[in-house]
């Protein structure tokens, strides 16, 4: 979390310096209610304290939390109990707590969502379509061998 306020410090010294520029300029943290990996919980009311401060955007993929925490699973929100309209978007899997397919999105205002999708989703399903293709040619390669 300190690397995380370091960075939004630097950020905010550089809008300082071009204020004209930091107006028009939508930012976005993007974070998991709780990692995969390590089963660490984000703490949500830091990230909402310095939402406030720094002026940006939650996004919290409930992926893996919801249906897990929380009284209710209902997730980050539920368990931390603060206001989901303090979260942007809440974007997640059913796949993992429910044992389904889909997903979801929720948010206050669609029109983060749509501006999230067309300045990221794009660049990342780009990579992610040459890299399988770069894995399937070598496997056909293999077999060809």
């Amino acid at each position: 979390m300190d690397h995380l306020v370091e960075l939004l410090e630097e950020q905010a010294k550089r809008d300082r310096k071009n204020p004209k520029k930091a107006r028009v300029t939508n930012r976005f943290l993007v974070t998991e209610g709780l990692f995969v990996n390590t089963g660490q919980i984000s703490n949500l009311p830091k990230l909402i304290e310095l939402k406030q401060k720094y002026k940006f955007r939650i996004f919290l993929d409930e992926s893996y939390s919801f249906g897990v925490l929380g009284e209710n699973g209902r997730g980050l929100t539920e368990y931390y109990n603060v206001d989901r309209r303090n979260v942007d978007m809440i974007i997640g899997s059913m796949e993992y707590s429910l044992g389904s397919i889909g997903g979801f999105a929720c948010g206050i205002n669609a029109e983060y969502g749509k501006q999230w999708y067309q300045r990221r989703v794009r660049d990342v399903l780009s990579k992610t379509i040459i890299c399988t293709f770069e894995i399937l040619l070598n496997l056909i390669n293999c077999i060809d061998k």
